[in-house]
C-alpha cells in the first residue's frame, strides 16, 4: 500500500475532489469545498486514501477500508462545517482588534520558539533528523504544538486583515515574515507556504478588492521566497533542488504513509498488544496502562522503511485503529473515533458560546478546527495539543470576562 499511494496520485487527487464536493454539500458548505482543499487538503487526502485503496492489488480487508472512508469522510464533513462557521464569524472582525491580535500572537510565537531554537537537534542546527530537539525536553512538544495554534491564528487574523483594508500592512508583514524565518529555520518541506495558501484561501476577495498589481507582486514575492527557502533548505539536506521539489511534492501523499503502513505491516503486531495502551500512550500512566511498544510511527518506519533513526510517520487514528486491531474489526475503534470528533465539534459550540466578542469566536473555532484535524492525522500529537486548546479557550474566555467586569466598572460619559 504504501507504493501504491505514490503510484496513484492523480486518482487521490480526483476522489479528494470528489468527496471535498460531496462532503461541503452535506453541510451546506458546498461553495467551500476548493477553499477548503487549499486550507488544508489533509482531511480530502485521508478519505481519498481509502477510497482508492479499494482498488489496490492486493485488496486490503474491505471492511477495514470502510471503517476507514467512514471516520475519514465524517471528519471531512465536520471539518467543512467549522471552516464555514469560521468563515461566517471571520467577517465581523474588526481592523483594530485583528491588528491587535496579531502583535500579541507575534510576541507570544517568538517566546514559544525560543527554548525549541536554544535546544540542540533543532532544525537546520540539527547534526541528525531537524526533530532530534522533540526528545531532548518534555517540554519540546508543549511548545511546538502551541507554536502551531497561534500560527494557525495568525492565518486568519491575516486574512481578515486583508479582507478588510485590501493590504497587508505592517503587523501583516511581521508576522508572515516571523513565519518565514522559523520554517526555514526548523527545516520544513514548505509548511509555510501551505500557511500562506491557508491565509488565501480565508480571504473574501469580493470585500478585499486587492487591485491587480499588488497580487501581481505579493505572488512574486512568494514564488521567490520559495525559491530561496528550498534551496536553503535542500543544501542542508543535501539534496540537488529538483530531488527536493520532488519530495515536496510527495509530502502531498505521503500524508496517508502511516495509514498505507499500518495496512501492510498489521500481521507483525502480536495479539497482547492493547490498542488503548499504545493509543492513549499520554494517558497510559495514569491510567495503569503503560504502552509496550514505541510510538507507532516509529514503528512503521522500521519495519516498512528501515529507517532506525527515531523518525517516524504522524500517528493517524485509523493507522492505530487498523495496526492494533484485527483484520476486519477496524469499525470498532472508528466509531469510538467518531463519537471524539463530534465531541470536539460540540465543544467548539459551547466554547463559542461563552464570549460575545467576533474575534475571539474566530479564534475559538480556528483552534478546534485545528484540533479536530489533528485527532484525525495524529492521534498521538493530539493528547498533548487538547491541554493546550483547553488553557487557550480558557485564557480567552478570562481575559474577556475580566474585560467586561471592567468595562461596566467604568463610569460611562454623561450627555
Amino acid at each position: 500500500m504504501y507504493e501504491f499511494i505514490l503510484e496513484q496520485k492523480l486518482a487521490t487527487v480526483l476522489a479528494a475532489i470528489f468527496l471535498a464536493l460531496l462532503s461541503s454539500s452535506l453541510v451546506g458548505a458546498g461553495k467551500l469545498w476548493f477553499k477548503g482543499l487549499i486550507y488544508n487538503f489533509t482531511p480530502a487526502f485521508a478519505a481519498a486514501f481509502y477510497t482508492v485503496a479499494f482498488f489496490a492489488l492486493p485488496r486490503p480487508d474491505s471492511a477495514d477500508l470502510f471503517a476507514g472512508l467512514l471516520f475519514e469522510t465524517t471528519v471531512l464533513a465536520l471539518f467543512f462545517r467549522l471552516l464555514l462557521k469560521l468563515k461566517r464569524e471571520m467577517m465581523l472582525i474588526s481592523e483594530i482588534d485583528a491588528v491587535r491580535g496579531l502583535m500579541w500572537t507575534l510576541v507570544l510565537q517568538l517566546a514559544l520558539a525560543y527554548p525549541n531554537m536554544s535546544m540542540s537537534g533543532f532544525g537546520l542546527f540539527s547534526d541528525g533528523s531537524r526533530i532530534d530537539y522533540l526528545s531532548a525536553s518534555s517540554l519540546a512538544k508543549y511548545y511546538t504544538y502551541a507554536g502551531f495554534l497561534i500560527s494557525t491564528i495568525q492565518a486568519v487574523l491575516v486574512a481578515s486583515l486583508v479582507t478588510i483594508r485590501g493590504y497587508l500592512g505592517l503587523w501583516g508583514y511581521l508576522v508572515i515574515a516571523a513565519n518565514l524565518a522559523l520554517s526555514v529555520l526548523a527545516g520544513s518541506k514548505g509548511g509555510v507556504f501551505l500557511w500562506l495558501l491557508a491565509i488565501a484561501s480565508l480571504i473574501d476577495y469580493k470585500r478585499a478588492k486587492i487591485r491587480t498589481y499588488k497580487f501581481i507582486i505579493i505572488v512574486l514575492i512568494g514564488l521567490v521566497s520559495m525559491w530561496a527557502s528550498s534551496l536553503i533548505i535542500a543544501e542542508f539536506l543535501n539534496l540537488q533542488i529538483a530531488d527536493f521539489i520532488n519530495i515536496a511534492i510527495s509530502r502531498f501523499f505521503l500524508n496517508n504513509d502511516a495509514r498505507a503502513l499500518a495496512l501492510d505491516l498489521r500481521t507483525s503486531q502480536t495479539s497482547d498488544i492493547s490498542f488503548f495502551s499504545e493509543a492513549f500512550r499520554s494517558l497510559g500512566n495514569l491510567l495503569g496502562l503503560q504502552p509496550r511498544n514505541d510510538p507507532l510511527g516509529v514503528i512503521l518506519y522500521e519495519e516498512g522503511l528501515s529507517i532506525t533513526n527515531g523518525s517516524g510517520a504522524n500517528a493517524s487514528f485509523m493507522a492505530l485503529s487498523t495496526y492494533y486491531f484485527p483484520a476486519g474489526f477496524a469499525l470498532v475503534p472508528a466509531l469510538l473515533g467518531m463519537l471524539g470528533v463530534f465531541f470536539l465539534v460540540g465543544i467548539n459550540m459551547m466554547s463559542v458560546k461563552l464570549v460575545f466578542r467576533p474575534t475571539h469566536r474566530a479564534v475559538i473555532t480556528s483552534i478546534w478546527l485545528a484540533t479536530l484535524m489533528i485527532f484525525s492525522q495524529d492521534f498521538l500529537s493530539f493528547q498533548v495539543m487538547l491541554p493546550i486548546a483547553v488553557l487557550s479557550v480558557f485564557i480567552i474566555w478570562l481575559s474577556q470576562k475580566k474585560f467586561y467586569v471592567f468595562a461596566k466598572k467604568t463610569p460611562q460619559s454623561k450627555h
